[in-house]
């Protein structure tokens, strides 16, 4: 049986997996630091050597099409309509991703040229004209 926990350590929030041995015997066996290295028993953090992350969020996909034209679509809640957008609490914006992050998207719209600043809480899909770019998971991203 193995048990998982969080704790502060020396150098931020450490990870633990701890396997069951029988007779009350447990081996703590620290698996990543915070910040995504790896932490052997001893103490010692070893840098990781690859990329742990999942590539296909939102965010990423945004960033791979960054100028790429499209249809975005975003519903809000109703006592935060932006008036004169759209019907309803939906806003949709014709245009480019200027900038995607976790938690946001830059987009310019094409006919206006207003540059809207949109959280990802409220974002709803994506259209593209001619296609978009995917990530593959299977292949190396490509450095930009």
């Amino acid at each position: 049986m193995t048990y998982y926990y969080w704790g502060p350590g020396a150098s931020g929030n450490q990870y633990y997996q701890q396997p069951f041995f029988g007779q009350g015997q447990v081996q703590q066996t620290p698996l990543s630091a915070q910040s995504g290295n790896v932490m052997t028993p001893s103490g010692t953090v070893v840098p990781s050597t690859g990329r742990q992350t999942e590539e296909s969020y939102i965010e990423n996909i945004l960033r791979e099409n960054i100028g790429v034209p499209g249809t975005f679509y975003f519903t809000f809640p109703s006592s935060e309509t932006l008036p004169g957008e759209t019907r309803g609490n939906v806003l949709r914006v014709r245009g480019t991703v200027l900038q995607a992050g976790r938690d946001h998207a830059v987009i310019r719209e094409e006919s206006t040229n207003h540059v809207y600043l949109l959280p990802m809480i409220y974002f709803d899909y994506a259209r593209f004209d001619e296609g978009f770019r995917y990530i593959n998971s299977a292949r190396p991203r490509s450095q930009r």
